[in-house]
């Protein structure tokens, strides 16, 4: 994605850009995109500087994590990206939210920042709805879907020690 800057005036200005996820190098295997990337730049500059603020919205769709079927997930993320120019390039300075960019430059790409944006945004525990129950971790029935008659004890590994010392106690000794 690349965001035009020459002959930009002081000022605000918006710009909107739309485009398959494919193109921000997304691997379509492993990352399945239901619609494409819109992203929406707000550019505000300032004498030699730009601050671009962009909400990127898009949809994909992947495994859910307590039941393994599919599971749409909405992305919606901010990011701010302050684009300074420089006679210096952008080898020289480089840094996290800010850009380094040639004074002549006429573009700017910024398809690694959104790309970046688009991965912080995925959850890493993507669930098909909130209230989703998994499988049985015995007979693997999707519970969403069906009960099962496994009697699942859940013990937990703190207590064996206070369980231990209530049962000898109660012996008397």
């Amino acid at each position: 994605m690349r965001i035009r800057v020459t002959g930009l005036s002081q000022g605000t200005h918006q710009q909107f850009q739309q485009e398959p996820a494919a193109s921000l190098g997304f691997n379509e295997q492993k990352f399945h995109f239901t619609e494409p990337v819109c992203v929406h730049f707000t550019l505000q500059k300032v004498g030699d500087q730009i601050v671009c603020r962009a909400r990127v919205n898009t949809s994909m769709e992947t495994e859910c994590s307590r039941c393994l079927e599919p599971a749409e997930v909405k992305i919606s993320e901010e990011m701010t990206l302050l684009l300074v120019f420089s006679r210096m390039s952008a080898r020289d300075v480089t840094g996290a939210e800010l850009k380094i960019i040639p004074q002549d430059a006429e573009e700017v790409d910024v398809t690694e920042e959104i790309r970046q944006a688009i991965l912080l945004a995925i959850p890493p525990k993507p669930l098909c709805r909130a209230d989703c129950l998994g499988l049985c971790p015995q007979c693997g029935t999707n519970l969403n879907l069906s009960n099962c008659r496994c009697q699942v004890k859940v013990e937990d590994a703190r207590w064996p020690g206070l369980h231990k010392l209530l049962s000898n106690k109660s012996k008397g000794e």
